[in-house]
Parts: structure tokens; sequence; C-alpha cells
């Protein structure tokens, strides 16, 4: 059983390490793992107007005048529609990585992880969850 367990661990390890950073915070765990708190909104809000606010929105519906310049619209961050999954984990790494295929940039040079598990939970409540 020993060998078993070695080699499952360093399976793991070796997905984990190809899979980058994000992806291996995405095999720990789905949940964000600051505390869904006001003062957590409040900083994402602060982050989201700065990164965020010019395609999504100020109420992240992705109405914006960036609709007409994009190859897909930007995402409605206020529906339970989610493309990539609507876990906290999920739209981390949409955020961090990004989605060239739709668009969305990778935002991992401008933002901390601390910063982007932020924005995660102003997204949250834009989508009506409340801490």
């Amino acid at each position: 059983m020993r060998p078993l367990g070695i080699g499952l661990a360093l399976g793991v390890l070796a997905i984990g390490t190809a899979l980058g950073p994000s992806k291996a915070v995405l095999a720990q765990a789905e949940t964000n793992p600051q505390e869904f708190s006001v003062a957590t909104i409040k900083r994402g809000r602060q982050l989201y107007t700065v990164h965020c606010v010019t395609c999504h929105g100020k109420d992240g519906r992705g109405d914006t005048e960036m609709r007409e310049f994009l190859k897909t619209p930007p995402a409605d961050l206020t529906d339970d529609q989610w493309v990539y999954g609507g876990h906290d984990a999920a739209v981390y790494d949409a955020i961090y990585t990004g989605r060239e295929e739709r668009d969305m940039p990778g935002f991992r040079d401008k933002l901390t992880e601390e910063r982007t598990w932020s924005v995660v939970s102003y997204i949250r409540y834009l989508g009506g969850e409340r801490p």
C-alpha cells in the first residue's frame, strides 16, 4: 500500500505543477479561502472598479460598449449561467488566468492571488449573495 500512496501523492503533485499555480489551487479547494465579509466585498469592489468595470460594467451585467468590439460579449456576472462553472475556484481561475477564447484577459500580472479572491467575493455579491 505504501508505494501506491507515494505514487498517488507524486501524481497529484505532478498534476498540480503541470497545471500551473492557479490550477493547483483549484485542485485543492473549490471555495474562497477568504471570509465572505463586508470588508472583503469592499476590497473586491475597489479592484473590480479598476480592472473589470470597462467590460463588465458597474453593475456586472456586461452590457457595456465593449460588446461592439469583442468577438464574444462580456459575461453577465449577475446571473447564474456560468460557462466555466460558478463555484469560487472556477471564477478565480477565469480572472487569474483569463479565457482567451472569450476575450477575457488574465490578471495574474496585475492582481495577487489574495486580491483575485477579493474580486471573487465581490462577484458573488453582484450575483445576489450576502454575507
